[in-house]
């Protein structure tokens, strides 16, 4: 019972921790391109 309650708890730490990384790299992606266009738009005036 301990056994299954540990394993079922490891899964969803693990299922949360997958879906945070993916979306902070979603973020970071984001944040980097609008970086870039910026700067862009800065040099080009």
């Amino acid at each position: 019972m301990l056994r299954r309650i540990l394993i079922s708890l490891f899964a969803l730490s693990l299922i949360t921790g997958v879906a945070a990384c993916s979306d902070t790299w979603q973020g970071a992606k984001q944040d980097t391109g609008d970086n870039l266009r910026s700067t862009g738009n800065k040099i080009s005036k």
